[in-house]
């Protein structure tokens, strides 16, 4: 019986670790900085792992920026699904918030995944000088 419920403490305690290393948030994480530590890092790269942790930043902020164009095309198909709610004749309207913020979303994400391959070059390219 002891040996039972050491068994299903176990198995709870794994599920949710693999839970916490799953999530986006601890993904996240892994590649964060702060915008002290970014500033720092971006004058003061000199080395292959400096310019990986840029590329992976830079990767990172990319994805945060297809969600937020993600989010904001979702947004828009239910305020066009239901267009009586949302009548006010004053600018911006729903549709033209989503559609804005969609454009910049999309142009964030590919400005950050140039960037991410920019560093992963300038890595590559270092690496290959040692």
């Amino acid at each position: 019986m002891k040996n039972m419920k050491w068994n299903r403490l176990m198995l709870t305690l794994l599920g949710v670790i693999i839970v916490a290393c799953a999530s986006p948030s601890a993904r996240a994480s892994q590649a964060s900085l702060t915008r002290k530590e970014l500033n720092a890092l971006i004058a003061s790269a000199r080395t292959p792992q400096d310019h990986e942790r840029l590329a992976s930043y830079f990767r990172g902020q990319a994805r945060l920026a297809k969600e937020n164009q993600a989010d904001h095309e979702e947004m828009l198909l239910r305020y066009r699904e239901n267009p009586t709610s949302h009548r006010f004749t004053k600018s911006p309207s729903p549709d033209d918030h989503c559609r804005t913020l969609i454009r910049i979303f999309a142009d964030e994400a590919q400005q950050n995944t140039a960037l991410a391959e920019y560093h992963k070059r300038m890595a590559i390219e270092l690496g290959k000088k040692k």
